[in-house]
């Protein structure tokens, strides 16, 4: 049987004094605690992150991410400790963006990573949500960090070890109050049918984001073009 379930955050600066306090001490970690496992160091892997971030990013006009070692050895510490939650500030006290997902079975880094992002057709972005979705698109958010880790201790362990991926996102998304500079420049609804797209889009990239092909055109007052295919 395969499991997956997914954890997202969302970050309010009105909310950090008390997000980030704790009466108790905080954990000590080491870079010797992450190296032991769960740390992305292998090329081929690191690009396979990026690649379905970065993918999905400029689909919505934002800028590439690049690679933090930084975030990387910070996310490995968290997967390390097999805890399906977000780290609430134990791991720095600047905020990150956090996606975290777990499953068992065969879980690869794009089925992962697409797990991010399987809501972006119910996304309004004229009434958007904070979701994993809008945090791999944030247009401010310009570094990512993701580690991987083997866990007893997620699911029932009838259901076998759960792979567990944790993503470091900064500057952090999925601001409270921040949605209207998370810009979606393109909106695809697959009941409607209609796709929301920039004017200059290209529609060379547009027929390669679609299964159907492109039919018709209208222009909207707001200099936007909607697609009904």
């Amino acid at each position: 049987m395969f499991l997956v379930t997914l954890f997202y955050i969302f970050i309010s600066f009105g909310f950090l004094p008390h997000f980030f306090a704790s009466a108790a001490p905080r954990p000590r970690f080491t870079k010797h605690s992450a190296l032991a496992r769960g740390l992305v160091s292998d090329s081929a892997d690191i690009t396979a992150f990026l690649a379905e971030h970065n993918t999905v990013r400029a689909a919505h006009n934002a800028p590439p991410l690049t690679w933090s070692g930084e975030l990387a050895l910070k996310a490995a510490i968290w997967a390390n400790m097999c805890q399906f939650k977000h780290s609430d500030g134990l791991l720095s006290y600047k905020p990150y963006g956090e996606n975290i997902v777990a499953a068992t079975g065969d879980f690869s880094i794009p089925a992962a990573m697409g797990t991010f992002v399987q809501d972006a057709a119910d996304h309004n972005p004229a009434n958007p949500t904070y979701t994993h979705f809008t945090q791999v698109i944030w247009k401010s958010t310009t570094q990512l960090g993701c580690a991987v880790s083997k866990c007893d201790s997620i699911f029932d362990r009838s259901f076998g070890k759960a792979t567990l991926y944790v993503c470091l996102y900064n500057p952090a998304g999925n601001v409270v109050g921040d949605a209207p500079q998370c810009t979606i420049l393109i909106f695809f609804s697959k009941a409607s049918g209609y796709l929301l797209v920039p004017p200059n889009f290209s529609a060379v990239l547009l027929k390669s984001e679609i299964s159907s092909s492109v039919y018709s055109q209208r222009l909207l007052s707001s200099g936007f073009i909607v697609w009904h295919f």
